[in-house]
C-alpha cells in the first residue's frame, strides 16, 4: 500500500493516512506512552482516554500490593520511621536481600508514578499538551467515521485503515471537508514528537526521561536497583547528554526537562522543548552550584531539617501567583505537609524560578503554561475539557510548579490527584462527535474496539506484524482466519457484530 501511494502524488486523504500510519506503528512509542522498563511489568498512558494501564493491574497483584503495603505501615508505625525514607543505601540492600519480592512493590509504584506523571504533564505543559490534543482530535474523528464505516456497508482490502475506507464511501471528500486538513495538520504534530532535533534528541526523549526521574524522586527509590535504563535512549537519552554538558543532580535535569516542556512547543512560531533543553543544560553547572547538600534533592529526606523563618506571606512572594484559589490552596498544602516536604519544595522552586527567568531572557518565542481556560476552550472536545476541568476545580493550583513539585515529595498529594484523575477519565460524560451521549469509559471501550478492529485489517503475515486479542479464549491468535471466525462471547468478532449486525468476514473483500 505504501508503495504505490508513493509512485504517484498523494491526495490529502492520503498524505494523512500515511502520517496516520506511522502514528500506528509501534516503533513511533505514541500510541501510547510508556514505561516499558521489565518484560514482567509495565505501564501505559493513553494519550487518547488520558487514563493509566498497568500489566500488572490485576487482583491477586493488587491484594498483594495492600497486605505489603499494610505490613510496611505498622512496621512504620511500630518503630516510628518509614521504611522508604529511613534506610540508607547498605541497610536498604540488606532489607531487599531478606525480602526480595519487595522489589516487585518498588516497581509496580514507579511504574504508578511514571504514568500519573504523564497525566500531570498532559495537563500542566504546553507542548505534551498540544500532544494530547492531537490524539484526542485524531481519536475522536477515528471513533466517529469508525462506526460511520462499520455501519455504511462498506467492506475493507487487507492492508486498509479505517480512514482509508471512507473511499468506500460516496461523496466522502465533501463529508471530510475542512476536516482533512486539521487531521493532517494534527498528525504531523504528533509524528514531530519522536523526530531527532538536536543532539539525537527528540521531544519524547525530555518527555520520558523526566518522567523516568519523576518516578525515582515520588517513590524514594534512587538507591533501590528496579530498573536498568542505561541502554534504553528513550529513558536515559537526554539524561546522558545532561551529563555530557556538566549536569550532575537528578532534580536539577527534572527541573530542566519540565521547563522546556513547559515554555517550548511543537508548533510553528514557538521554541523547541529540545532547543530550549540544550541550552538550559548548558549552564546546568550554573543552576546546580546554588543547589544545597546533599547534592540530590532526592536523597534530602530523612535529613532533620529545621526551618521556622518562612511564613505564607514570604512562601508566595516570589511565586507571582495572584490567583486567590491557588494561593489557598497552595497555602492549605503547605500548613499539611512535613518541614521536609516545605524544604525540599522551597529549595526546588529557587531553582526552577532561575531557569524560568533564563528561558524567558534567552527565547522569545516561548508560550505561557497551560491554564484553566486554556483547556476550557479545547477544539471540539468536551472529553479533555470536562476532564481537565475537573481537575482543575478539584486542584487549582495544578498548572503550577509548586504543585509539581509537591506531586513529586508529598505522597498525600501524590495519591489524592492519581485516585481523582483515574475516577475522573472514567465518570465524566461528554458529548461525541455526531452528537452520541458517552462517558470516559464508554468512549475508551469505542476507541479500544477499533484498535483491535483496524490492527486485524492492517495485519499483514509478510512483515509479522501483530494480531490483535481476540478473547479470553485466543489472547494471542495464531492467524488471521481465527479471529474472523470465533464465536466465543466477548471475541473481537461478536462485539463488531454487536456495533453494525456484520460478522467480520463480511467487512473483508
Amino acid at each position: 500500500m505504501n508503495k504505490m501511494r508513493e509512485e504517484k502524488p498523494m491526495g490529502l486523504l492520503e498524505q494523512f493516512v500515511d502520517a496516520y500510519l506511522q502514528l500506528r506503528n509501534p516503533v513511533s512509542q505514541l500510541h501510547k506512552l510508556n514505561a516499558s522498563f521489565d518484560a514482567n511489568m509495565s505501564g501505559a498512558f493513553n494519550l487518547f482516554g488520558l487514563d493509566t494501564h498497568f500489566s500488572f493491574q490485576n487482583n491477586s497483584f493488587i491484594a498483594w500490593i495492600e497486605r505489603e503495603g499494610e505490613f510496611l505501615e505498622r512496621e512504620a508505625e511500630s518503630s516510628g520511621e518509614d521504611i522508604y525514607r529511613s534506610l540508607d543505601d547498605s541497610e536498604l540492600e540488606a532489607y531487599l536481600k531478606k525480602n526480595p519480592a519487595m522489589l516487585d512493590m518498588f516497581r509496580a509504584r514507579e511504574l504508578a508514578a511514571h504514568e500519573h506523571f504523564h497525566v500531570l504533564q498532559a495537563l500542566t505543559l504546553r507542548s505534551v499538551f498540544s500532544l494530547a490534543q492531537a490524539y484526542r482530535t485524531i481519536g475522536q474523528w477515528r471513533n466517529y467515521f469508525g462506526v460511520m464505516v462499520l455501519h455504511s456497508g462498506a467492506t475493507f482490502k487487507q492492508g486498509e485503515c479505517i480512514f482509508d475506507a471512507l473511499r468506500n464511501i460516496p461523496d466522502y471528500e465533501n463529508l471530510l471537508g475542512s476536516t482533512l486538513h486539521d487531521l493532517s495538520k494534527k498528525a504531523n504534530l504528533a509524528l514531530n514528537v519522536t523526530k531527532i532535533h538536536a543532539q539525537g534528541l527528540s521531544m519524547l526523549d525530555l518527555i520520558e526521561g523526566s518522567a523516568f526521574f519523576a518516578q525515582k524522586i515520588a517513590v524514594r527509590t534512587f538507591a533501590v536497583p528496579t530498573f536498568n535504563v542505561a541502554d534504553n535512549p528513550i529513558y536515559s537519552g537526554a539524561w546522558q547528554v545532561y551529563q555530557t554538558m556538566g549536569g550532575r543532580d537528578e532534580m536539577t535535569f527534572l527541573l530542566v526537562c519540565l521547563a522546556a516542556l513547559r515554555f517550548g512547543d511543537i508548533k510553528r512560531g514557538y521554541a523547541h522543548p529540545v532547543d530550549i533543553f540544550l541550552s538550559l543544560a548548558q549552564e546546568a553547572t550554573t543552576f546546580e552550584s546554588t543547589w544545597f547538600e546533599p547534592p540530590s534533592l532526592a536523597k534530602c529526606f530523612g535529613f532533620t531539617i529545621n526551618s521556622n523563618e518562612d511564613n505564607d506571606e514570604k512562601y508566595f512572594a516570589h511565586l507571582h501567583i495572584t490567583n486567590q484559589r491557588q494561593i489557598d490552596s497552595l497555602a492549605l498544602y503547605r500548613r499539611q505537609a512535613t518541614e521536609e516536604v516545605n524544604h525540599a519544595v522551597d529549595e526546588a522552586l529557587k531553582i526552577s524560578k532561575k531557569i524560568a527567568e533564563y528561558v524567558k531572557a534567552k527565547f522569545e518565542s516561548v508560550g505561557a503554561p497551560v491554564d484553566e481556560n486554556q483547556v476550557s476552550a479545547s477544539y471540539i472536545d468536551d472529553f479533555l475539557r470536562a476532564f481537565g476541568m475537573g481537575i482543575y476545580e478539584q486542584f487549582p493550583a495544578v498548572n503550577t510548579e509548586e504543585f509539581c513539585l509537591r506531586f513529586l515529595f508529598d505522597t498525600d498529594i501524590y495519591n489524592e490527584f492519581s485516585h481523582f484523575a483515574i475516577d475522573a477519565a472514567g465518570e465524566v460524560g461528554v458529548q461525541e462527535i455526531g452528537g452520541n451521549m458517552l462517558n470516559g469509559d464508554e468512549a475508551r471501550a469505542l476507541h479500544s474496539i477499533l484498535n483491535r478492529f483496524e490492527s486485524l485489517a492492517l495485519y499483514d503475515p509478510d512483515e509479522q506484524s501483530p494480531l490483535p486479542y481476540c478473547c479470553d479464549i485466543h489472547p494471542n491468535p495464531g492467524d488471521f482466519d481465527q479471529v474472523i471466525e470465533c464465536q466465543q462471547e466477548g471475541s473481537l468478532n461478536a462485539v463488531i457484530r454487536e456495533i453494525c449486525g456484520r460478522e467480520l468476514h463480511e467487512l473483508f473483500n
